[in-house]
């Protein structure tokens, strides 16, 4: 049996559901089981299990798993920092090699298309940034002679 990790943070529960659904595409395909984990959030004590829903992932369900899905909220255009905070612990992983080649996809939740606008608004500046001098000067003429 192919374990596939389905590892998201849910706070008010909507990525916990988008997860589920994710866990049943993968159990629809035949030799393959999902894997749901959950992270806790950091600084706060917690038992090893929590009280209610899916098991905290540990560095042993990455090294195991045959491919991964992550799911997360959308805050402020990146991934809920509990999830982040999981995967800044896991360094010595990628260091020895042991996710690589492991497919990967992603899911996420947002409430707003604000998220989407970020996404857009840097997109944007990165382009900009990649104007040239000459680009900058032309702009700058051609709007002083335009505003007067």
């Amino acid at each position: 049996m192919t374990d596939i990790l389905v590892l998201y943070f849910s706070r008010h529960g909507t990525t916990a559901e988008l997860a589920r659904h994710v866990g049943r595409g993968v159990e629809s395909v035949d030799g393959a089981r999902a894997r749901i984990r959950t992270v806790p959030v950091p600084g706060v004590v917690v038992s090893a299990v929590p009280g209610e829903g899916p098991p905290y992932a540990t560095h042993d369900d990455l090294r195991e798993c045959a491919g991964l899905v992550l799911g997360s909220p959308v805050r402020f255009g990146n991934m809920a920092s509990p999830l982040m905070a999981f995967f800044d612990g896991t360094s010595s992983l990628w260091m020895s090699g042991t996710l690589a080649g492991k497919p990967a996809g992603a899911a996420d939740a947002c409430a707003s298309t604000r998220a989407k606008v970020s996404a857009c608004t840097r997109d944007r500046a990165a382009r900009r940034s990649r104007r040239t001098a000459a680009d900058r000067r032309w702009s700058r003429t051609r709007n002083s002679s335009t505003s007067s």
